[in-house]
Parts: structure tokens; C-alpha cells; sequence
């Protein structure tokens, strides 16, 4: 009975240490190795790439992210090729740079009239705009009256590991849905007022989160083959010159951005590899709409089943320590926390729990 009491007693009170140390880093660190090493859920073969790539830029003899002209020409394309929706993540305002003339000529309203066409299809058309310090940054006139959404990737910079890797994704901020979440309820894949699964409110922003899915490896690896990729890509320049197999984009919802091989803003660093150039946006963009799609979000246990999760280890660990030969306790260790790990594992592919790991092992 003493054994016992003193066993509880000193689980609590290391579980109350444990729970109020900074493990962020090991945690962030095994949350990527269940990310990159677990079986995910499948991508949505209905969600399509066109990357305005380093093969566009060559054959075009331009720079990305080209001109107006060659924008409306992809427009016009896709209206006609009866697509499902339409998500143009290339900043506006950077093509604006470049040629401003063509922002007050007829391209600018037959970039609008493209998209007008789209809409008269049912094939929903919104811009994705960047986010910086002093708020959204609206597309250059007169594409501003076309429906935009702020559309970012979040970088754990100052919480969490602090390793700049996308696990979160941000899906309202004043209110308003993002890129991802907005496209989402333009497809009535979501109701008007429902959120993915793990959901968060961070007031410091005024924003909701949510720890979205990966579907498949992001990184650009050596002689990937085509199959191996999450989502069917295309060259930009492949559609305007109309190179594409027959109903290639057919009821697809088609993600439009750039991807240059030397641009690091079009690259970011993900569970699968924190290596610079490797994991493009593109297919980083497609990752979080596939996920509100397919309402897949991770959930975070309440802190209470992380402190019960702990101390249940710790009094398991102290009571062996007590009251066997220090050869079982070893091996009884070991197998209780690779027996942790694998629940938590299962919970966290199969229900999509998120149970702390790193204070319990």
C-alpha cells in the first residue's frame, strides 16, 4: 500500500513537471515522422495541377510569371475544356509588374470575360491574393472585382518547432474563409458554416487553423515517375497550345501556379523534407484544399488525455522500477513505449487523433 502511494505521488508530480516542459521540438519532429512514414489518405484524383513551370518559361522565351496575354489565353483554354472549378494561385500583382500597359488594354477585359464565361458554366473562378503585415494584397485593377481570397502558406515560425515546416493551414482570417476553404464551399463540398475536423481560433490573429493531411510525398524526387505523384500535373504552356490527351480536364478542379526551379518563394518545407527547392507550393496548395474536401483535418486531444496519457506511463515505469529486477524493467519499458507509440500511431492514421508523444516517451 505505501509502494503504491508513493508511486502515484511521484507519477503526479513528474507528470505535472513533463506537461509544463518545452518538448515542442521532439514533438514536432515525431508528428513529421507519422506525416511522412504513415499511410495517408488517398489524393483526390479529381484535383489537377498546371504549373507555369521552367518548360513554359523556355518555350515562351519569357520570364514568370509572363504577361497578361498568355494568362487570358490559359483562361480562354480552360473555359472551353468544361473543368470543375478554377483556383489561380499566381500573384497578379507580380504579372502586373511586369507589364503594366496590359492591365488598362482589352487583356485585362478578357481576363474578365473568361472568367465570366467560367461562372456562366458553373465552373466557379477565385483568385488566390497574398497576405502581409498591413493585410491582403488586392489584385491590380480591374481584376480586383473578381472573387479573391487570401491564399497562404503557413510556416510554424514562432510557435510550435519553430522550423519554418507547413503543417497548419489557415482556413478564415477577420472572418473571412481563405483561398482553400472558400473554393471548398464554391464546390458544395462544405457547408456554409462548418469547419474541417481540429479546427482552431487564434485570437492573437483573429484567425482559425486547422493540421491538414498530407497525401502524398511532396518533395521533388530524383526520376520520380508521374504515377508516384499526389496530383496529375501539367505545363502551363502545354495547355495554351492545346497538347493535352483528350478530356484531360474534364470535371477537374484545376490549381493554376507558379514553379520556377530557382524562385524559393515558390517552395516550401514540409514534413517530407526540409531540404530548399524540394516540396513546391503548388502541390502544398492542393494538400489543404484536398483535405477540407475530403474532411480529413487532425484533431489534438484535449490536454487532459495528454496528462492522463502521461501519467499513465510514468506510474506504469515507476511500479516496474519498484518492484522487479532492473533487467524487466528495462525490456518492460521498452514494450510499453513501443506499444504508446504504435496506439498513437493507429489513432492518429486511422480517427486522425493527435495524442502528444513526446512527454509520455
Amino acid at each position: 500500500m505505501k509502494n503504491a502511494v508513493t508511486v502515484l505521488a511521484s507519477s503526479a508530480c513528474l507528470t505535472a513537471l513533463l506537461l509544463n516542459m518545452d518538448f515542442n521540438f521532439l514533438e514536432a519532429n515525431l508528428y513529421d515522422l507519422r506525416i511522412s512514414r504513415g499511410i495517408q489518405s488517398q489524393s483526390d484524383p479529381n484535383i489537377v495541377l498546371i504549373a507555369l513551370n521552367d518548360a513554359t518559361t523556355k518555350e515562351l522565351d519569357e520570364f514568370a510569371p509572363l504577361p497578361l496575354n498568355y494568362h487570358v489565353k490559359l483562361l480562354e483554354r480552360l473555359a472551353g475544356l468544361q473543368t470543375r472549378a478554377v483556383g489561380y494561385l499566381i500573384d497578379m500583382n507580380h504579372v502586373n509588374q511586369t507589364h503594366p500597359e496590359l492591365f488598362s488594354s482589352h487583356w485585362a477585359n478578357r481576363f474578365i470575360r473568361a472568367t465570366q464565361r467560367l461562372e456562366a458554366q458553373n465552373t466557379p473562378f477565385l483568385l488566390g491574393t497574398p497576405f502581409e503585415v498591413t493585410g491582403e494584397i488586392l489584385p491590380p485593377r480591374p481584376l480586383n472585382t473578381l472573387p479573391h481570397s487570401v491564399a497562404v502558406i503557413h510556416k510554424d515560425g514562432n510557435v510550435f518547432s519553430e522550423d519554418k515546416i507547413t503543417r497548419r493551414a489557415l482556413l478564415t482570417l477577420y472572418d473571412r474563409p481563405s483561398f482553400h476553404l472558400e473554393m471548398a464551399k464554391k464546390l458544395n463540398k462544405l457547408p456554409p458554416k462548418k469547419l474541417p475536423p481540429g479546427s482552431f481560433y487564434v485570437p492573437e490573429i483573429d484567425g482559425t487553423y486547422f493540421f491538414f493531411r498530407y497525401h502524398g510525398n511532396t518533395a521533388l524526387l530524383p526520376r520520380q515517375r508521374q504515377s508516384d505523384e499526389p496530383y496529375q500535373q501539367y505545363s502551363f504552356v502545354d495547355v495554351i497550345k492545346n497538347r493535352l490527351p483528350p478530356d484531360a480536364l474534364r470535371n477537374k478542379i484545376v490549381l493554376v501556379g507558379t514553379l520556377s526551379s530557382d524562385d524559393s518563394s515558390d517552395f516550401a518545407y514540409t514534413p517530407y523534407s526540409k531540404s530548399p527547392f524540394a516540396n513546391p507550393k503548388l502541390i502544398v496548395h492542393a494538400n489543404i484544399l484536398d483535405s477540407i474536401i475530403q474532411n480529413d483535418g487532425i484533431v489534438r486531444v484535449p490536454r487532459s488525455m495528454n496528462w492522463l496519457a502521461t501519467f499513465i506511463v510514468t506510474t506504469t515505469v515507476l511500479w516496474w522500477i519498484m518492484t522487479s529486477t532492473p533487467l524487466y524493467g528495462v525490456f518492460a519499458s521498452l514494450s510499453l513505449a513501443l506499444g504508446f507509440t504504435l496506439i498513437s500511431q493507429i489513432l492518429f492514421q486511422i480517427k486522425g487523433l493527435w495524442i502528444r508523444e513526446s512527454q509520455p516517451l
